[in-house]
């Protein structure tokens, strides 16, 4: 739709305007000039959004502070509200007393994306991550901001989702509560 409104503008911009009959406004040029504008838009753009160096191809984690773009008020609210904006501290208060393995498990509820395509790796590689953000329940993003589609991301994450880090095996150890339905944003 974005890109409709770029040729529309541009198209404007560009292209002389007759004027309407009778006086009043502007008239249309020639649906062909349009449809030509249209096609040289197309095929100048690429085919696909390539995926940046040592990244994969599709989808992919973007970091929460990508969200902010056009989730202003939800981002700001989960960095200042939500503990979980701020989990990966929680891993390097432990560090020294786990084990690599152990330190590995935390990372899975501690970081986003961990162990999956183009997920956290490390705090040197992949720092925007080093938290759990907004793609560890509503899923990679990078799709859904280039193509800006809802239907590219997990509007409403479900019971099932949460219950990959709030569950009885992994929080009664740490003495932490089971899934809050009040929302994290």
């Amino acid at each position: 739709m974005r890109a409709v409104r770029l040729v529309e503008r541009l198209f404007h911009a560009l292209v002389p305007q007759r004027a309407a009959p009778g006086g009043g406004g502007r008239a249309s040029a020639p649906v062909p000039v349009f449809a030509a504008l249209v096609c040289l838009v197309c095929l100048t753009l690429p085919a696909q959004v390539p995926a940046a160096p040592g990244e994969p191809e599709g989808n992919a984690y973007v970091g929460s502070s990508r969200c902010a773009e056009c989730h202003a008020k939800k981002y700001k609210r989960f960095v200042e509200k939500s503990s979980k904006a701020r989990s990966y501290r929680s891993v390097e208060l432990m560090a020294r007393k786990l084990t690599q393995g152990q330190i590995e498990g935390c990372l899975v509820c501690h970081s986003t994306g961990y162990g999956q395509p183009g997920g956290f790796r490390s705090l040197e590689a992949t720092p925007e991550l080093a938290n759990v953000g907004c793609e560890s329940c509503h899923g990679p993003g990078r799709l859904h901001i280039v193509k800006y589609s809802k239907k590219l991301i997990r509007r409403q994450p479900d019971l099932k989702t949460c219950e990959t880090c709030h569950d009885a095996s992994k929080v009664t150890p740490v003495r932490y509560q089971g899934v809050l339905c009040s929302g994290a944003h």
